[in-house]
């Protein structure tokens, strides 16, 4: 069965994110926002995992306006470079 592209994807697994978005890169390729728990063990990698991938992170517990920020937070939002403009989260 076919379906269509992933816009979102929520990622709550108890300090593995690192191993999910390691694990991830067919669909991170798509390019959906990312909303995702990161432990403080975590964030470097998280963050480096999604720079590299072209995500720009913000604050997720913070409304807008939503300013980037270079670290992964415990609530991060990743959205692609290439979807920053038209992403309403």
């Amino acid at each position: 069965a076919h379906f269509p592209s992933t816009n979102i994807i929520k990622i709550d697994v108890e300090a593995a994110q690192v191993k999910v978005l390691a694990g991830g890169t067919g669909i991170l390729r798509t390019r959906p926002a990312i909303i995702c728990e990161v432990a403080s063990d975590n964030a470097v990698a998280v963050r480096d995992l999604l720079a590299v991938r072209g995500y720009t992170l913000y604050d997720g517990d913070r409304s807008r306006p939503r300013v980037p920020t270079n670290v992964a937070l415990p609530n991060t939002l990743a959205i692609s470079g290439s979807h920053e403009k038209g992403v309403r989260i």
